[in-house]
């Protein structure tokens, strides 16, 4: 069931929503309503083995966006029930993905498994600005939307089911983006995925990293020249010489928020690192320690954050 919703659902919806967005020159346009054709690494990244620059979806930070994506939600909920089945050649989220691999392709499973990560992960960052105090001007409803999303009951339907797919994406994404190698590691979807985070939230500039393109353009021009990603869209009154690089663009303009955003980056991090599915339980036994375990950490959590009453 998983393996056909995710290539006659999910890929085909995704194949035909990307087409919608496309990049937009910086110089004919507002900096909130810019769309790069590409997101740059840092120069930390590109100097260990990852190209200067990524390919992804052009968004912009006045992109709009819905907190509901159904059919990803549905998915999750499959993977969810996925992770407690025995991970063997008939079951199990390594059978999964290899079906996908076989059944898609190289090129097609690593766009379906961008758009696993893009989507989800558009809401995540969303949902941490608005709670940064970026998006004030769309009222108490907006952060109404953004407390069911990220709080429980319904963070398990919602924001739980957005991080798992980021997760199920980084173990899918080995197509490494570099005119090198391409090894059949998950290191590629982690930095993959810890570098969009830093440009969807806005702090990549912040942290103090630079931009690998403005340092490596010769690399920036071979690389966009093979294919690896989307070169940058010029302005109509540009000449065909001009060389335009990939940049970044963050919505905070002070201090304060920006530190918002970070805390909110590393919250991410940890929630990415540690909120993991459970091992498939070998019996009954061992089923229901999982679950006492699972009921045990939510109390110590729930109590952690404050005073509670026995009812809470």
């Amino acid at each position: 069931l998983s393996y056909h919703i995710l290539l006659d659902g999910v890929f085909a919806w995704q194949k035909k929503e990307m087409h919608l967005y496309q990049a937009t020159p910086l110089q004919s346009t507002e900096q909130h309503k810019f769309a790069p054709g590409s997101l740059p690494f840092s120069t930390v990244s590109a100097s260990n083995g990852t190209a200067v620059a990524m390919h992804h979806l052009p968004v912009a930070q006045n992109t709009s966006f819905s907190f509901h994506l159904p059919l990803h939600r549905f998915i999750a909920g499959c993977l969810r029930e996925l992770c407690l089945r025995r991970d063997d050649a008939l079951s199990g989220i390594s059978s999964l993905l290899q079906r996908l691999s076989i059944g898609l392709g190289d090129k097609d499973c690593d766009h379906l498994f961008l758009g696993l990560m893009e989507f989800p992960l558009l809401i995540v960052s969303r949902a941490a600005q608005v709670r940064a105090g970026l998006w004030r001007r769309n009222g108490a409803g907006l952060s109404d939307q953004v407390l069911n999303y990220s709080e429980p009951p319904f963070c398990r339907t919602m924001r739980d089911a957005d991080l798992l797919l980021v997760q199920f994406s980084v173990l899918g994404r080995t197509l490494n983006q570099s005119p090198n190698s391409t090894p059949q590691a998950t290191d590629v979807g982690m930095a993959f995925f810890v570098n969009l985070l830093l440009h969807r939230l806005g702090v990549f500039e912040f942290c103090g990293l630079r931009r690998a393109p403005d340092e490596f353009i010769s690399r920036y021009v071979e690389e966009t020249e093979k294919g690896l990603y989307t070169a940058e869209p010029k302005a109509k009154d540009s000449s065909s010489s001009d060389l335009v690089l990939p940049s970044s663009y963050s919505p905070a303009n002070d201090q304060a928020s920006f530190l918002v955003l970070l805390e909110e980056f590393l919250y991410c991090i940890i929630i990415f690192t540690s909120e993991l599915p459970q091992v498939a339980p070998s019996d009954r036994n061992k089923h229901t320690e999982q679950a006492r375990q699972r009921l045990h950490r939510e109390v110590v959590h729930r109590l952690a954050s404050g005073p509670k009453t026995h009812s809470e």
